[in-house]
């Protein structure tokens, strides 16, 4: 009991010593309208309007000051968000139009031109280094573009010089197959020559050397030899 008496004394006495923040000095505030007003005078433009175009108006534009006389007290309250960025519209309209009217009366054109063309604010040389830029950016694509095309054909060509060496290296070999075969006695010549066209035509330049067409007629030299034999 002893102990925890001495705990709550503590704790009364640590809730009880005055904190930093609540010694801080109280500011009173000040409103020295001389002061501000000297200090507006020394910052203060005394040109032309027309050089400062400065408009003071309500928080409203006039046609709007029925309709915002009508809100109830819950809509003009700070934290109606959608409320406060329309007075902040409605401010600055009517300033647009306060200023426009003023502009009218004084003679100044506030519409641009139909014929008006304003400055570029890029200088030709500028505009003339760009598009060789984007130019030369163009030609590296379509050369590369090209380089590209150029290596497939070249992969599709050597692809197909294969295939045609390979074919070919098969044709050999199945020829020289066929020869030994032939040799052998297991083939017949005409299969080696691959006739088509009937017996004793083989292929070979169109009506030239190389070329004879069905059986010649009358004995041929082996029957002569044979007809020779027997005698």
């Amino acid at each position: 009991m002893s102990d925890l008496s001495d705990a709550s004394v503590e704790d009364d006495f640590v809730t009880n010593i005055p904190s930093i923040n609540s010694q801080k000095r109280k500011i009173i505030p000040v409103n020295n309208v001389a002061g501000l007003q000297a200090k507006l005078k020394d910052f203060q433009l005394n040109g032309d309007w027309l050089e400062k175009l400065d408009v003071s108006v309500k928080t409203s534009a006039p046609e709007l000051e029925t309709s915002n006389k009508k809100s109830t007290a819950v809509d003009t309250e700070a934290e109606h968000d959608f409320k406060r960025e329309m007075i902040f519209y409605n401010q600055a309209l009517a300033g647009v139009n306060k200023a426009l009217k003023r502009l009218k009366k004084i003679g100044i054109p506030t519409k641009r031109p139909e014929d008006f063309f304003a400055e570029m604010a890029k200088s030709d040389n500028h505009m003339k280094k760009v598009r060789e830029k984007l130019l030369n950016k163009k030609m590296v694509v379509e050369r590369t573009e090209k380089i590209r095309a150029i290596r497939d054909q070249k992969k599709q060509g050597k692809k197909i010089q294969r295939e045609v060496i390979e074919n070919r290296k098969k044709e050999k070999k199945q020829m020289i197959n066929a020869l030994k075969k032939t040799k052998k006695g297991k083939m017949d010549a005409g299969k080696l020559l691959g006739e088509k066209n009937g017996p004793g035509k083989f292929q070979g330049e169109k009506n030239g050397p190389g070329k004879f067409q069905g059986e010649k007629k009358g004995p041929g030299k082996q029957d002569f030899k044979k007809k020779k034999v027997e005698r």
